[in-house]
């Protein structure tokens, strides 16, 4: 015999059940002595609730209740905003120390610079009467392409 969940006796003490359940429970219930103890504790309670006088608050109680859960709300989205702040202050701060980490990683890689300028060692073709250049420099600059080695 498979007798229904305590959660599916209070969903049919409340009548919250379609036709076909309710049905196969009311069934049950003619049965199992158990489950229908357990419906009669449900129903006893309610009309337990039932008779109960309901409390009522002052306008100031309300107004003060409706503030303290205002306050309360606010404080829950405040510690949210916080959360959120701090992680983002923290994504920012880890991005930087990685950017920084990785310039400095760049700047030590030392990059193929060659020992001696482009210019030495160059063969000068020279336009000039006199054939005389004033700096390797311009020595390089007025080679020819294909003497200059500067690939």
């Amino acid at each position: 015999m498979n007798c229904p969940t305590s959660e599916q006796l209070s969903a049919f003490h409340d009548g919250e059940l379609d036709e076909v359940r309710r049905v196969e429970i009311e069934g049950h219930l003619r049965q199992c002595p158990l489950c229908a103890a357990e419906l009669e504790r449900l129903q006893a309670m309610s009309r337990l609730l039932g008779a109960a006088p309901t409390a009522r608050l002052l306008p100031i109680g309300l107004h003060r209740l409706h503030r303290r859960v205002d306050q309360a709300m606010e404080e829950g989205f405040l510690r949210f905003v916080r959360v959120l702040n701090t992680i983002a202050a923290c994504v920012l701060i880890a991005g930087s120390a990685w950017l920084m980490a990785k310039t400095r990683e760049d700047q030590t890689v030392e990059s193929p610079m060659p020992a001696v300028p482009p210019w030495v060692g160059v063969d000068v073709v020279s336009d000039s009467p006199s054939g005389a250049t004033s700096t390797p420099a311009a020595a390089w600059y007025l080679a020819e392409d294909s003497s200059r080695g500067d690939d």
